[in-house]
């Protein structure tokens, strides 16, 4: 397992903030950009970043392990609807918190391609759940948990940044690594920033740090990327030529692309 505090020093000179002070920018109803960059760039990204944002400090810890768990239906309803560009989609997940060990079932509700509204229910990573313990978020969304059944699961590790005077918060994922059943594949090149606001700014510092990168915004889930890249599908024409844009630029900046 990579030693991601090595990897990173800058991380442990940004200003902290605590969950408290994060949670007071919840953003549970916003818009969001994605943007996507080789591992070798982000140092120097948050370096940057640091400028403007605090970082997210738990226990004297900065970069937090996930594990996510996502539902969909046995014709992988939800994929399609995101392959096929549905404007209105939903992602239904697990999430584990590993390190303060607390984990919530999420409905994730895409509107439009850019609001994301996403309610979640807290359960005990000792529970042996399933969706249909959490038909009270389904319901809303016209969705039954028994016609649901578990496909990719996704291990992560997070930072988070927040800027609190622009109501903007920052997530950057790494160390991505996609499994279902004994079909693995990590991409440890690869690092996925995702920019959350309460309406869509486009000259806050984060975004006009990634211009000055040519990093241009890449609408793509870690749910969708896992699937095409196990070859989980059949219709994957819609995002392979994004994954091919990933390597080409980790290959740019002189990554080695080993996940590819």
């Amino acid at each position: 397992m990579a030693n991601w505090q090595e990897k990173l020093p800058v991380v442990a000179q940004l200003k902290p903030i605590s969950l408290n002070e994060l949670n007071r920018t919840a953003l549970m109803s916003r818009v969001d950009q994605k943007f996507v960059f080789p591992f070798s760039l982000l140092n120097t990204v948050l370096e940057e970043l640091g400028k403007n944002y605090s970082v997210l400090e738990i226990d004297g810890k900065r970069i937090f392990e996930y594990d996510s768990q996502y539902f969909d239906t046995e014709s992988l309803q939800f994929y399609q609807d995101h392959h096929n560009g549905k404007p209105n989609r939903l992602k239904i997940r697990t999430r584990k918190y590993v390190d303060t060990g607390t984990a919530f079932f999420e409905v994730k509700r895409k509107i439009k391609g850019y609001i994301t509204e996403k309610t979640r229910s807290q359960y005990s990573q000792e529970e042996s759940i399933t969706p249909t313990t959490f038909e009270h978020l389904l319901q809303p969304v016209g969705i039954q948990g028994d016609t649901l059944h578990p496909t990719l699961e996704v291990f992560y590790h997070r930072i988070t940044l927040n800027n609190e005077a622009l109501k903007e918060r920052i997530t950057i994922d790494l160390g991505l690594h996609f499994r279902i059943h004994n079909k693995t594949q990590r991409m440890d090149e690869t690092v996925i920033m995702e920019v959350k606001q309460e309406k869509i700014k486009r000259e806050t510092p984060a975004i006009q740090l990634m211009r000055s990168h040519h990093i241009k915004p890449l609408r793509m889930s870690k749910y969708v990327m896992g699937m095409v890249l196990l070859g989980e599908v059949n219709k994957s024409n819609a995002f392979r030529f994004k994954i091919n844009k990933i390597k080409d630029q980790n290959t740019r900046y002189g990554a080695t692309g080993s996940a590819y």
